[in-house]
């Protein structure tokens, strides 16, 4: 694997250990849209007290796998050791020999890979959590809105279901943040103790207006389309923290529709999520959402989290109920075939296309130690497509800014 294809940061990891929320010393810094590391030790600790993670971070005393053929190609021995990353410059991650374990699974479970797939019941979603366990011998848990799209999925999924005699049927309003707190209370809960290995945002609204949440949507409050895509995934994220070891891989479906907000969007001064604008452009706070979650993912990777960012492509789904009424209709009333077919013909990608990417990310021995990417394709980032410094937007400081912004908006609702 070229250097340019990987870009990761490839350490050594315990699967026993929780990831951490808090960012290391100095990695809000960046240099080119990429932060530094700090040289001073800092011992990362878990939200759980009792349980530290026991990660050192440090870039003067590199402690790397030299069998590792990436380490060979793109790392240079010695003070200031270089590792190229999407996200990490200067910074070698050392897992300790004392990180304390959490308890293992149950033994039902143990050995079998668990994968939480939001928005099962989607296009994107579904084709995600069959070829997960198609491919890679996982077990789905579907995040749906209702509980009878729950039910529908767990069917159609089959023995990929996780728990199939009795599968975990909870309803999930994205577009709620105490449904999602009691959704992952539940999830948690029910897992009792079991890890997941995957997480894939994959829910999500195109251009949804204020008026289609008339019921509840309240002028002040953050816009529709931020969140049901941003707020929701983090909401979700960290209320299963006790559900996720170092190595749950966090994958978060995102769009080049980002590419389109203004440059200056997640600076401090900046009206995320429509909160003091009037929300009269849906395209714009699509954009902005899609942003976000860019942003988002790129907040976890620097919080220790194996986290990534994908574009599906243009696919061919239902998700235009909001952005073109006559298109979504005449889908509506099309078999998944017909659908199929039909994207072929418009240059779009299917479904099962669309999956390809999140799948790689969660499941591909070659993105085992990905993280902090924003991918487009297997192996390609948005920046092989544009060229370093694009998004201008995507800084240390704005994934910052859009994490307290998320936090701020879950801790308020």
């Amino acid at each position: 694997m070229s250097a340019r294809a990987a870009r990761t940061l490839h350490v050594p990891r315990r699967s026993h250990c929780k990831p951490c929320f808090t960012p290391g010393t100095g990695a809000a810094r960046r240099r080119r849209h990429l932060p530094s590391a700090t040289k001073n030790l800092k011992r990362c600790k878990s939200l759980c007290a009792d349980t530290p993670c026991g990660v050192d971070r440090r870039d003067d005393q590199p402690d790397i796998d030299d069998s590792c053929s990436l380490h060979r190609n793109d790392v240079r021995r010695g003070r200031g050791t270089l590792i190229r990353n999407s996200l990490v410059t200067a910074t070698t991650l050392v897992v300790k020999e004392s990180c304390q374990a959490v308890q293992p699974a149950t033994a039902a479970n143990s050995g079998q890979k668990v994968a939480l797939v939001v928005g099962a019941a989607g296009d994107i979603g579904m084709a995600v959590a069959r070829r997960l366990a198609a491919e890679h011998g996982f077990l789905v848990v579907p995040c749906c809105r209702t509980e009878e799209q729950a039910k529908d999925t767990c069917q159609r999924l089959g023995d990929a279901c996780w728990r199939k005699t009795n599968p975990f049927i909870t309803a999930c309003d994205l577009g709620s943040v105490e449904s999602v707190r009691q959704y992952a209370t539940n999830l948690r809960s029910e897992l009792n103790g079991t890890k997941l290995q995957a997480c894939i945002h994959a829910a999500g609204v195109v251009s949804m207006p204020t008026s289609a949440r008339q019921d509840d949507w309240r002028a002040g409050d953050v816009e529709p389309n931020m969140m049901i895509n941003a707020v929701a995934p983090y909401v979700l994220t960290t209320h299963l923290r006790d559900a996720l070891n170092l190595d749950t891989r966090i994958v978060t479906l995102t769009s080049t529709a980002a590419l389109d907000v203004p440059n200056n969007f997640a600076t401090p001064e900046y009206d995320i999520g429509f909160r003091k604008r009037t929300p009269n452009n849906p395209r714009l706070a699509y954009c902005e959402s899609k942003a976000a979650n860019v942003l988002f993912s790129d907040a976890l990777s620097v919080r220790g989290v194996l986290s990534n960012a994908c574009h599906p492509g243009s696919v061919a789904t239902l998700a235009l109920k909001y952005e073109n009424r006559k298109r979504y209709e005449q889908r509506a009333s099309m078999t998944s075939e017909e659908r199929d077919a039909q994207a072929r013909r418009l240059g779009l990608r299917t479904p099962d296309e669309g999956a390809t990417t999140p799948v790689w990310l969660a499941a591909s021995q070659d993105a085992s130690n990905l993280r902090g990417g924003f991918f487009v394709d297997p192996k390609v980032e948005v920046r092989d497509l544009y060229g370093e410094g694009v998004p201008v937007w995507r800084t240390a400081e704005s994934a910052e800014v859009v994490w307290r912004f998320l936090d701020s908006v879950a801790s308020n609702a």
